[in-house]
């Protein structure tokens, strides 16, 4: 009976790990997530502009041309709502925050993610630190490269919001107080891809872009 409750208890434990950063260790099944069309989109208003980017990295072609333009007109839009705003800096920033929310994230670092991520998405990662102590759990965080790329951006009078992808290498691993790991026992590596979108309100006084959503797929 013990080791049946066991069982359950890491099960629930890293299905809980999962659901707030969406990471793999290479034996999960897979989970069908949302198109990146279909990020951030639900209920905008008419005034609104949503602009889905075309894979950049593929061959120029007609279909993607258009897209490619109305997403530089967008960028303008948001250039004038923001001067200080730059693609590279933004992706920069991105790809440094996602290290810092992931390293903050292993080390319970709350300080550090009420800085990042916005209330909803701090509560639902507070939540899974909280189990994670609870069950006197540790994680272990190593990230080797990160490259990010924007997908989406919406546009509304008062914010913008960004969804960019993340290709990265990581290695992530739960411990229990002997320094045993039940969810990634060898320490492997994996790829992974991530889609997180960052929102930022014009009328705040703060230009850090939040964390508002956060989902993964496969690499």
């Amino acid at each position: 009976m013990e080791i049946v409750l066991l069982a359950a208890l890491s099960a629930f434990v890293f299905y809980r790990l999962w659901t707030v950063l969406g990471t793999r260790t290479g034996e999960e099944k897979t989970r069908d997530w949302p198109t990146p069309a279909k990020v951030e989109t639900n209920h905008v208003a008419e005034s609104d502009n949503v602009i889905v980017l075309p894979n950049r990295k593929s061959p120029a072609s007609e279909m993607a041309s258009e897209p490619t333009r109305a997403f530089d007109r967008l960028l303008s839009e948001l250039k004038a709502n923001d001067p200080s705003f730059s693609e590279e800096s933004f992706l920069r920033g991105c790809s440094r925050a996602f290290e810092k929310i992931v390293v903050a994230y292993a080390n319970a670092d709350h300080t550090q993610l009420k800085k990042l991520l916005s209330k909803e998405v701090y509560s639902k990662f507070a939540d899974a630190i909280d189990a994670r102590q609870e069950n006197e759990q540790q994680m272990e965080a190593l990230i080797d490269f990160v490259e990010a790329e924007i997908i989406d951006m919406k546009l509304t009078k008062a914010s913008a919001s960004i969804t960019v992808q993340f290709q990265s290498e990581q290695m992530l691993a739960t411990v229990n107080a002997d320094g045993v790991s039940f969810d990634n026992p060898a320490r492997l590596k994996t790829k992974v891809t991530d889609v997180w979108t960052f929102k930022r309100t014009f009328s705040s006084s703060s230009s850090i872009w939040l964390l508002v959503k956060t989902e993964s797929k496969n690499a």
